[in-house]
């Protein structure tokens, strides 16, 4: 039996676009556009229907399976805005989507299929506009891009699972927003008998997090806590009484508060304890030290510990102190077990399931697998059956839940990962209670340019950060000239990926480089020329005049991978970079092309290499995966040598996770972030001007601790910071977001 139904096209054009339905390749004048999933599926959406109005429940439909969690309204939005951003378009003046007010949109520009059978068809060669049919919309994902060293992976479930995967499946019931607004409302939990959500929130209007107390049937939310300090990851005790949370408050710690009339907190544990858990017996609390806000980084674990305490206090205990790094634990619904995750700076992240007193620990094998090594897959919650709910990026920059079953023995995953939520948006923070009630924050999430004025003598900040870029695109790895003039950083904005020059003296933004592949641009002193890393094309080096051009490849063959250019000399001749493995610093000399090895510090790997301003020295990052901390070293530099280990000038001790050193203008100060505080904030160290020996002790520029706008919300990767005559420019994220809830059938 023949099949009689009309072909599908396989490209459509409009104006300087193309899109191929079949790979979900999105070009504009042959250049492919990195464009996330769902606006590439509102796209092939609309292009069924040229000229017709597609309303918004039909794309409800389409879009967004009856299965799947989402927020609708906020989903299509978002959707609609990053494809119009890609293709150029405005909503007051639009050329190719057209808003019908509370009813839907409209392709209105005209649309051909070239070189299709059923275009050339009695009426020649010439293109037309054509119906697509739905069989269309079956769009793959997004292609993969280099973004730093974080990388996006095409599928969410790779073929080759395994024999022993079996498929899971769960339906949602309908979806409720719990709480609305443009505030920040996030980590949500459920009390025991599923009637009450305690929560974060911004929503008092000073300028800070408080826990709340909300039914989870609605009705006005009751405020528990009024400090000044953010007090956030609440959590409720196995009776429903009390609720732990972290507060900020003198110094930080883990306090508990009646939970339902509030009153004064009482201490738990002092200090960057977060993300407390009571076991549900009621024995236990469980927490972690370390970093803690939600990151959509891996190495947002790195440099952490758990442990265990009393419910009613007393003395801690580490759990599997001989891990390095080990985060996030989450209590087996008969408290006999904890699964926490565990990762080193470039291990593949691995769940560990472990009993309260540390005997026997299993690595669950096949996380990997089917969640893929390069994102911070959190779990959040261990139900019935050993079904374990997790938050993933698999498939492009937004984050939903997924679940997963592992074997009764702990020791695999025995089932292919489920998605419970789509959306362009973070998903996280779920909690779940007899297995069914789940609540869940829908946070977004912006990262821009920011620059912090600084005294030049002092190395003080002189005022707050003021936002340089702001755009709902993410804009990362800043550079910039050495009199704050340019500024060259890496921007997903109109779908592309490249390197974006902005004139801070007229604002003017210009697109400098449009590949996706074009990674960690570095800019001269004086502005001219940008260096920077094609991960699409062999990771050779290029070279640009910031002002515009042709890019010039200085180097094929400095690295078979993870190459990253790290700084220029002063007379431009010279070019720092990364490579091999373990990673060490090379020159290349561009007048002759000649590479050599400037650093090596086996076996450990180093990276943050920048020269001094008078190219006399090198400072340099050195992870240090056994303790979970790094450390930062300042090294002479002779070219054509590599120093010993006695002329090492180390700045800082390895205690604590220091990151990002940069030189001072003036060379006698070294800035950096630090998580010494709990948060990601700017330090300085003062340098001895001969020998670059540290004098006194590290001091803190800026802090940035608020939850809604920080350092630690750009992600560990995308952060990066730059030095100018009076500035330094860094990455801020901020979040805002609303608490979700539904049920599992």
């Amino acid at each position: 039996m023949s099949d009689t139904s009309a072909p599908v096209p396989r490209l459509v054009r409009f104006g300087v676009f193309e899109v191929d339905l079949r790979s979900g390749e999105l070009r504009k004048s042959g250049a492919r556009l990195n464009l996330q999933q769902q606006p590439l599926q509102l796209l092939s959406v609309l292009l069924e229907q040229p000229g017709e109005l597609v309303t918004r429940e039909e794309l409800r439909k389409r879009l967004w399976p009856d299965d799947t969690f989402v927020d609708f309204d906020h989903g299509l939005n978002a959707a609609v805005k990053r494809l119009r951003d890609t293709l150029g378009d405005s909503a007051d003046s639009p050329r190719f989507i057209e808003t019908v007010p509370r009813r839907g949109y409209r392709f209105i520009a005209p649309a051909s299929v070239p070189d299709w059978p059923a275009a050339r068809a009695g009426r020649g060669a010439g293109p037309r506009r054509v119906r697509l049919e739905r069989a269309i919309v079956g769009v793959g994902a997004a292609g993969a891009i280099a973004l730093g060293i974080w990388t996006f992976l095409k599928t969410p479930v790779p073929g080759n699972a395994g024999a022993n995967i079996t498929s899971a499946h769960r339906s949602p019931g309908p979806l409720n927003r719990l709480t609305t607004g443009t505030d920040l409302n996030t980590e949500p939990t459920l009390s025991p008998d599923g009637e009450w959500v305690a929560y974060a929130s911004d929503r008092s209007g000073e300028g800070h997090l408080d826990i709340w107390l909300q039914r989870l049937s609605g009705g006005e939310p009751v405020r528990l806590t009024r400090d000044p300090a953010d007090e956030h990851e609440p959590t409720f005790s196995a009776d429903g009484n009390r609720i732990a949370f972290r507060s900020e408050r003198e110094g930080g710690g883990v306090y508990v508060i009646p939970a339902h009339s509030g009153g004064e907190a009482r201490l738990l544990v002092r200090g960057g304890a977060h993300g407390p858990r009571f076991s549900p017996d009621g024995r236990w609390l469980a927490y972690s030290t370390g970093p803690g806000r939600f990151s959509t980084d891996k190495n947002s674990a790195f440099s952490s510990a758990t442990y265990l305490i009393p419910s009613t206090g007393g003395e801690s205990t580490r759990l599997l102190p001989h891990f390095a790094s080990v985060a996030w634990p989450v209590w087996s619904p008969d408290s006999r077990l904890l699964l926490t995750a565990r990762h080193g700076i470039n291990d593949n992240q691995e769940w560990w399931v472990v009993a309260p007193d540390g005997q026997a620990p299993v690595k669950i094998d096949g996380v990997n697998l089917v969640t893929g090594s390069r994102f911070a897959v959190r779990p959040w919650s261990w139900l019935e059956g050993n079904r374990i709910v997790y938050s993933a990026a698999l498939g492009g920059d937004s984050w939903n839940l997924w679940e997963v079953v592992i074997a009764p023995d702990t020791s695999s995953v025995s089932t292919e990962p489920k998605p419970l939520t789509t959306g362009a948006d973070l998903q996280a923070h779920a909690s779940i209670v007899r297995g069914t009630q789940l609540v869940f924050s829908n946070l977004t999430q912006t990262v821009n340019v920011w620059a912090v004025p600084v005294h030049a003598d002092s190395g003080r900040a002189a005022g707050p950060a003021q936002r340089v870029t702001a755009t709902s695109a993410l804009q990362w790895s800043p550079s910039a000239s050495e009199d704050g003039r340019r500024l060259v950083f890496r921007s997903d904005r109109l779908g592309i990926g490249g390197l974006w020059m902005r004139d801070l003296e007229t604002d003017r933004e210009d697109l400098l480089v449009s590949s996706r592949g074009a990674i960690g641009p570095v800019i001269t002193a004086d502005g001219s020329r940008v260096a920077y890393v094609d991960a699409e094309r062999h990771w050779a080096i290029f070279v640009v005049p910031s002002s515009g051009g042709e890019p010039e490849k200085v180097c094929g063959d400095c690295g078979d991978s993870f190459v990253f250019v790290q700084d220029w000399s002063r007379d431009k001749t010279r070019i720092l970079y990364l490579a091999g493995s373990p990673t060490e610093v090379f020159v290349l000399h561009l007048p002759s092309g000649r590479k050599t090895r400037a650093l090596q510090r086996s076996p450990h790997s180093l990276w943050q290499a920048k020269f001094s301003p008078d190219d006399r020295w090198i400072s340099v990052l050195e992870p240090l995966e056994a303790q979970g901390h790094t450390r930062l070293w300042v090294v002479p530099f002779r070219d054509g040598s590599v120093p010993d280990a006695h002329q090492w000038v180390g700045v800082t001790s390895g205690d604590d996770w220091d990151d990002k050193p940069r030189w001072s203008p003036d060379g006698n100060l070294l800035y950096f972030t630090s998580l010494r505080d709990g948060f990601h904030c700017l330090w300085a160290q003062r340098l001895r001007p001969d020998t670059k020996e540290p004098m006194g002790p590290a001091f803190h520029v800026q802090h940035f601790h608020s939850a809604r706008l920080s350092m630690s919300n750009a992600g560990f990767v995308g952060l990066e910071t730059a030095v100018a005559r009076d500035k330094l420019f860094i990455n801020l994220g901020e979040l805002s977001g609303n608490i979700w809830t539904t049920r599992l059938q």
